[in-house]
């Protein structure tokens, strides 16, 4: 058995992405992989740098993009993409309301104060 045949549940994962202090995705999708979707490369940066990776970067047609694959995250295999215009750049940040109500869903993490 290897880790991906133990996958943690969606629910847990959403929660787990969206306490990580990390930058919101724009789009969060489970099937074969868990796949991050970004606005902001970034984003990518942070998310790969956390589990020890250097995110693949391009410039191309006016756009900046970044992406990471196959990142073993609680038994998913994530990959993590973005791509932005050329000229802007900033982090997405979390509601502090949602992150209360999330921090409810994981038993081991406390919501913050």
């Amino acid at each position: 058995m290897t880790a991906v045949d133990v996958r943690a549940d969606v629910r847990l994962m959403v929660a787990e992405i969206a306490l990580s202090g990390l930058p919101m995705p724009k789009e969060i999708s489970f099937s074969d992989h868990l796949r991050l979707r970004f606005d902001r490369v970034a984003a990518v940066s942070a998310w790969a740098q956390r589990f020890g990776r250097s995110p693949n970067l391009d410039v191309h047609s006016g756009k900046r993009w970044a992406d990471a694959y196959d990142i073993e995250w609680h038994g998913w295999l994530m990959n993590l993409w973005a791509t932005e215009p050329e000229s802007e750049s900033g982090p997405s940040e979390l509601p502090e309301d949602v992150t209360q109500r999330l921090s409810a869903l994981i038993p081991h993490v406390k919501a913050p104060a």
